[in-house]
């Protein structure tokens, strides 16, 4: 399966190589010659005597080699349009679609075995019914189920995906930190003029999209995967390579979406609006966004709408902070 930048080909041409496609053909088509062996001797069918039978049970046959390597070659030549999102899947919707992706592809495999199977019988004259396809569909059964769990294995074992999905992002202030300044605040050891930098955002509305704002496009591989205004954008957190982007379409939960993108060039991408600022090496926030600010001149979290866990702002960012949320206030 192909892709075009980074590592993730890389990925690809190792654990979903042309080696393991051929290997799977060859299986199959095992698989599918003695099933079919064993179903027509079993029907009384079988005669290897009769030339122009074993020359049609020998086609019938063939139609699983033919139709796993035409479909193999397509998903491996079509990859980028067939998945257009990062290989890493840490969300429950990637993980749907990956279940998805391999629904439609075995859809594919049993589709065309049939047309060939229909297309074998007109050549020998023979009258197809309803039963081809039963009869191909409890064939390609075994293989289908095999091919389903043999892909969700490489996907776990080369970490692509997690069979139970568990966020990544977590609030990067140190444990240790954090239980001190909760100790601090319990026991209302902060000084007074810092517990009065504590600050409620005045505005803990939802603000409504307006419709004239342009909308900021994401982009990788040189592909538009994410198309939003800059009032939907809530945070952007880096993760590594990659960058999850919290942004808002509608109800009370925020939508999360994966991009191979350095938080730098989001950034870039970002700054020229006011709305923005990086708060931290790890975090981009949007300010209009900010429902709870609480910490000190030394240490600040912020509290995002709709976001369940706190952001931090870096030490020598809270000075920039306080002044643009005044600008925004």
């Amino acid at each position: 399966m192909k892709l075009s930048s980074g590592s993730e080909p890389n990925l690809i041409k190792k654990f979903w190589s042309f080696k393991i496609l051929l290997n799977w053909t060859f299986a199959c088509t095992f698989y599918s010659l003695v099933f079919n062996g064993l179903f027509h001797a079993m029907a009384g069918h079988f005669n290897i005597h009769d030339s122009r039978w074993l020359q049609w049970f020998i086609l019938n046959v063939s139609c699983t080699p033919i139709a796993i390597l035409t479909v193999g070659f397509v998903v491996f030549e079509k990859w980028n349009t067939i998945w257009a999102r990062p290989l890493r899947a840490v969300t429950v919707e990637d993980k749907k679609a990956v279940v998805i992706v391999q629904i439609k592809i075995l859809a594919a495999l049993y589709i065309l075995v049939c047309l060939l199977a229909v297309g074998v019988n007109v050549l020998f004259n023979i009258k197809s019914n309803w039963h081809i396809f039963i009869y191909t569909a409890v064939g390609f059964s075994m293989p289908g189920i095999a091919f389903y769990w043999f892909n969700y294995y490489l996907l776990a074992k080369n970490k692509l995906i997690a069979f139970t999905i568990k966020p990544e992002f977590e609030n990067i202030v140190d444990k240790n930190e954090q239980e001190k300044i909760n100790n601090l605040e319990e026991k209302n050891a902060l000084p007074a003029i810092e517990k009065a930098d504590i600050i409620e955002s005045p505005n803990n509305a939802i603000p409504i999209i307006n419709p004239q704002q342009e909308f900021i496009k994401f982009i990788e591989y040189d592909r538009e995967v994410l198309q939003l205004l800059p009032d939907q954008i809530y945070a952007v957190q880096s993760q590594g390579n990659y960058v999850l982007v919290f942004w808002h379409n509608k109800g009370e939960k925020l939508e999360k979406t994966l991009l191979r993108i350095n938080i730098g060039l989001i950034e870039d991408l970002l700054m020229p609006n006011p709305l923005f600022m990086r708060t931290h090496r790890s975090f981009i926030v949007n300010l209009q966004k900010v429902r709870h600010i609480e910490g000190n001149t030394r240490k600040l979290h912020l509290q995002i709408a709709l976001l369940d866990y706190s952001i931090l702002v870096a030490r020598t960012k809270i000075d920039e902070f306080r002044r643009r949320m005044e600008s925004v206030s």
